[in-house]
């Protein structure tokens, strides 16, 4: 017997930033079934950040909705305002979220006032830190989603233990089958070439609030990234620009910490796979190190969201330490053997739309 009846096959896929808009294409391509409405809420409206992956991945038509930056609570409503529209004229049966972003929330807000089942793509991820954003995002999203997606076990349990409603389904990572589905694309691109890079280099990802927004620790982790002994290339975020820029710490960044704008996809996969190591403060990031058999620094004191890489020794924590990093920087040890797949072996799209197909008639 089927838990849920849906009437119609019309689908929508709510995405505003980065990862969502590849984790919805992979989505979309296993769902060739329904009809797909796509809504991008703008959410990061620089055009490196939004355009460009638009134009990478081919999206059928899509409804842009153009929020763009405001504070957490101006974003939000205009994206519950505007999603909330665009559900009452396509009228679908089934709304997908995915992560943990602004647009996840507001997305998800919208359509349960509208009783439209939703399906939470990464649920049951935790920081168990209710001061971070993301954190209330995922918890919300949880909380109305009739189909919780998760991309690991660990995830699964956080979600029984708070009593979430939703049928729970552990699928694995939609993560691993974007870099799956893109890579035979990817190893074709001369990333390398078209940045001049010659030599061993780190690749570097610094935007999380808590490591830029304070200037201390923006310059104390500018400062270890320059004591590398080798070249980083430090694609810089919007948010890192800015804040960089506010608060005059262009002078920390030395001859071999290089700046770059945002790149694509593929050239961000391509210059993890042909890197000495990652840094970085973004969980999406570590994830493709991971995927890429890379050695990962991790700038936080903690990431219970992901904590499989710690265990498992392909992430090392750091925080802001600045002697910590440098000393990681100089012996970073190799990526350790694997012996098991926390997060699924790239297969989670295709569970995702069996289990969503069965449930649409």
């Amino acid at each position: 017997m089927k838990e849920h009846i849906l009437l119609t096959s019309k689908i929508a896929i709510v995405m505003g930033a980065r990862p969502q808009y590849m984790k919805a294409i992979t989505l979309i391509n296993k769902l060739l079934n329904y009809e797909i409405i796509v809504i991008d809420t703008g959410q990061h409206y620089d055009y490196n950040m939004s355009t460009t992956f638009l134009k990478q991945f081919k999206f059928p038509n899509v409804i842009n909705l153009k929020v763009g930056s405001a504070s957490h609570g101006v974003q939000t409503a205009k994206i519950i305002e505007g999603v909330e529209k665009v559900l009452l004229n396509e009228k679908p049966c089934l709304t997908i979220v995915i992560g943990d972003t602004n647009t996840t929330m507001g997305a998800s807000i919208a359509s349960s006032k509208l009783n439209i089942p939703i399906a939470h793509i990464e649920a049951g991820c935790r920081s168990y830190d209710r001061s971070i954003p993301e954190e209330v995002n995922r918890v919300v999203a949880d909380t109305l989603s009739s189909f919780l997606f998760t991309a690991s076990e660990e995830h699964v349990r956080n979600l029984i233990l708070e009593h979430q409603f939703g049928k729970k389904y552990w699928v694995g990572d939609v993560l691993f089958d974007v870099l799956l589905m893109h890579f035979p694309r990817i190893v074709k691109e001369k990333t390398l070439d078209k940045l001049d890079i010659c030599g061993p280099y780190y690749i570097a990802t610094v935007h999380r609030n808590w490591n830029v927004d304070n200037p201390i620790t923006f310059k104390t982790i500018l400062k270890a990234l320059n004591k590398s002994p080798y070249e980083v290339i430090f694609p810089i975020h919007p948010r890192s620009e800015k804040m960089l820029r506010e608060n005059r710490l262009e002078k920390y960044i030395g001859s071999d910490l290089r700046l770059i704008e945002p790149v694509s996809y593929y050239d961000m996969i391509n210059l993890i796979r042909k890197s000495e190591g990652v840094i970085t403060d973004s969980g999406g990031v570590q994830r493709e190190a991971f995927y890429l058999s890379k050695p990962c620094i991790v700038l936080k004191e903690s990431t219970p969201e992901w904590k499989e890489l710690v265990e498992c020794e392909a992430t090392h924590l750091v925080g802001a330490d600045y002697n910590r990093i440098i000393q990681l920087l100089n012996n970073l040890p190799s990526f350790p053997r694997i012996k098991y797949y926390p997060y699924g072996k790239g297969n989670a799209s295709a569970k995702i739309a069996k289990i969503i197909g069965d449930c649409i008639v």
